[in-house]
């Protein structure tokens, strides 16, 4: 079904203006040049026109968007709140299992979860509106099912599939890549294999491009907050409102804690070279006292030695840690030779993110293999990252393949082995983007950044972009010249800036209240209210959800030794969590 505000036929459309509402009989293809031009004649004294696209309703997402919207219209500003009615094709909050259609029953709930949110705003003297986010014509539509066969019939190689769908300084293959890579935790995808999800993502993402267009073109908006950015659904908008270099915000889920979420003017948060410029500006803005930077950098690096995680880190990181007993303990290690830390990051983290992999001369496995092949003397402890334990197994599986060097020992996710004892033992510590670069400067350790990272800005660490830089560093390295470092004052100042920024990057809701990932109340004169689905939408899914969950349940007991230890240690609770979960799933 195509959804659009006008369809091919001349017909007559209303349009509001701030004085009032005109009703005019206007034909399609100039509807899209002339109500702009209408509307940019009242713009003297007029107030702000605000997009705002927004996550799904089911995701504790919906709280901060409340904020955001609350805020701009206690400006006096006009407020398009968009949203979805269940009309996108693929949804990370409604994924189909294997064999299963998406269940509706789920999308009425994210949506009964959004009226209840919009119905807590005020608009004062600004205006909202809520409207459905997929607006496309009939024609629109068309030529998408056409794309989509012709896809089907092509080579399907990366560059016939770039060239089809990206248009418009929209990366719409780079997107769906990139989503698709986060939703199945591989790196390495086999496209042939997971050629029909790929396609449903570009679905969504050519839809999404002709739904930002229609959009931008009807509302001429001043400015422009967007859920996320990097996947299908969300770059779309990005790119082009970056290509009217309109005011352009990225909003994210809090790093650090619950409260502070994450809003990145101009981009994505996920370029990280940009959000490392975004803290150093903050750091440089305020000029914190720096015994108070020391003493706050201090703890934050004593936390996360201690796995003493918060924000959504301690939600999706703490079931891999809690179980892992550090063994301070080193691997098999001999002092005479030159030893080499490389700490492996996930890889799918940086796939589908052009602003972070054009810096790269290589991959990490390359890496590897480049530096053993030129240094044979060394040895290179390859530590992988515990987040990827079971997931990514072609690139694990690579990376397991390097110990057929002789001077490489690789580390698995699952290994006892403490990262902060092998970065204390290590000559030379290597990553890519990975935060232990920036703990391993904090402990005055010579460290090389391959491309961007978060704490880039700050100094603290050698960065390299091309081949020969890297081999340069290691060789002075190997012979005890660490001239092309920071001095080891450089890498602690320039740890302890960044562990400072990153404490006070994000913005504070005004008129949220939270203390978990999900949950939280909405706050306005003293009154709270809890932004929840109808209860009997919930207590329905809860109840039909419940025998299957079940049944998973008891397979991944008795197929995963850590979830069983969680149950042994809590079954109560695991049940009702799993049963009476705050999602429907």
């Amino acid at each position: 079904m195509a959804r659009g505000r006008f369809s091919e036929k001349k017909q007559v459309v209303s349009v509001k203006f701030p004085i009032g509402t005109a009703r005019i009989s206007i034909e399609q293809k100039e509807a899209d040049r002339f109500i702009p031009t209408i509307k940019n004649y009242f713009s003297s004294n007029r107030m702000d026109t605000v997009l705002i696209h927004t996550a799904t309703g089911l995701w504790p997402m919906l709280e901060y968007e409340l904020d955001i919207v609350q805020r701009e219209l206690d400006c006096g500003n006009r407020v398009i709140f968009m949203y979805c009615r269940g009309s996108v094709g693929v949804c990370p909050a409604n994924p189909p299992r294997s064999g299963q259609a998406r269940k509706q029953r789920y999308c009425l709930e994210c949506q009964s979860r959004v009226k209840s949110g919009l119905k807590w705003l005020e608009p004062g003297d600004g205006r909202l509106e809520a409207v459905e986010y997929d607006q496309y014509t009939h024609t629109e539509e068309d030529s998408i099912q056409l794309l989509m066969d012709k896809l089907d019939r092509s080579d399907r190689s990366v560059a016939t599939i770039k060239r089809m769908v990206n248009f418009e300084g929209v990366d719409v293959f780079e997107a769906s890549y990139s989503t698709l890579m986060t939703h199945i935790r591989d790196s390495e995808l086999n496209l042939e294999y997971h050629w029909n999800s790929l396609k449903q993502l570009l679905r969504v993402g050519i839809s999404s491009y002709y739904s930002a267009s229609s959009h931008i073109a009807y509302y001429a908006p001043d400015r422009v907050y967007i859920y996320n950015g990097r996947i299908s659904r969300y770059r779309p908008l990005m790119r082009l409102v970056q290509r009217q270099e309109k005011e352009l915000f990225v909003y994210e889920y809090p790093g650090r804690d619950y409260l502070h979420y994450s809003l990145t003017r101009g981009t994505y948060p996920h370029d990280i070279g940009n959000t490392s410029k975004q803290l150093q500006e903050l750091f440089l803005k305020t000029v914190p006292d720096p015994v108070i930077v020391k003493n706050e950098a201090e703890t934050w690096f004593l936390n996360r030695s201690q796995r003493k995680l918060d924000g959504p880190q301690k939600l999706f990181l703490d079931s891999k840690l809690v179980h892992m007993k550090d063994d301070h303990s080193l691997p098999v290690w001999d002092k005479s030779v030159f030893n080499l830390v490389f700490f492996v990051s996930s890889q799918d983290e940086l796939g589908g993110i052009e602003e972070n992999v054009t810096d790269l001369p290589f991959g990490q496995v390359e890496a590897i293999k480049r530096i053993m092949e030129e240094f044979p003397e060394i040895h290179c402890y390859v530590r992988i990252h515990p987040n990827l334990a079971g997931v990514e197994k072609g690139f694990v599986g690579n990376l397991f393949n390097l110990a057929r060097f002789q001077g490489v020992t690789v580390i698995a996710p699952e290994s006892p082995v403490s990262s902060y004892a092998l970065v204390n033992a290590a000559d030379l510590v290597l990553v890519f983007a990975s935060t232990i670069g920036v703990e391993a400067a904090f402990q005055k350790k010579p460290v090389i950044s391959v491309g961007k990272s978060s704490y880039g800005y700050f100094k603290c660490t050698a960065t390299v972009r091309t081949d020969k830089d890297l081999m340069r560093l290691i060789h002075g390295a190997v012979n005890g010249d660490f001239s092309g470092f920071p001095s080891e004052a450089k890498r602690y100042e320039g740890a302890c800036a960044f562990a400072w920024a990153q404490l006070h990057f994000g913005e504070k809701p005004e008129y949220l209240e939270r203390d978990s990932y999900f949950g939280g109340y909405m706050v306005r004169n003293g009154e709270k209210k809890e932004i929840k689905a109808s209860g009997w939408i919930q207590v329905i899914n809860r109840l039909v959800d419940a025998p299957p969950k079940l049944v998973r349940g008891i397979k991944v007991f008795f197929s995963d030794p850590i979830k069983r230890k969680e149950f042994s240690a809590q079954p109560l609770s695991v049940i009702k969590k799993g049963v009476f979960s705050v999602l429907p799933s």
